[in-house]
């Protein structure tokens, strides 16, 4: 997949979270895309497809949805999941929860 369309993906989905995820949520997504896609620019070709793959199934899901607070992974997806990425989503999990409590 060439840069350009890495690119408008990347952008398609801060311009989701702007519409969708409430402000608080919308920062850590943020950060969460950020920091996935500077991980992944220089990966190699073999793990690039199932990357975007996941983060178009993202993007797809987020558009069709009214209101968007978070989808639980399947066991299947958290299996594929490194322990740098679940350290991560823990992180995320955290953050959100401590935003939502007064």
């Amino acid at each position: 997949m060439d840069r350009s369309k890495v690119l408008a993906l990347y952008r398609g989905i801060l311009r989701l979270h702007r519409q969708k995820l409430e402000p608080v949520m919308r920062v850590l997504g943020d950060r969460y895309v950020h920091d996935e896609f500077k991980l992944h620019k220089s990966a190699k070709p073999e793990f690039v497809k199932g990357f975007l793959s996941e983060w178009q199934a993202y993007h797809d899901m987020l558009s069709k949805q009214a209101t968007h607070f978070g989808q639980d992974l399947s066991a299947d997806h958290r299996k594929l999941l490194d322990d740098q990425q679940k350290q991560k989503l823990d992180e995320l999990r955290v953050a959100a929860t401590k935003a939502h409590d007064p």
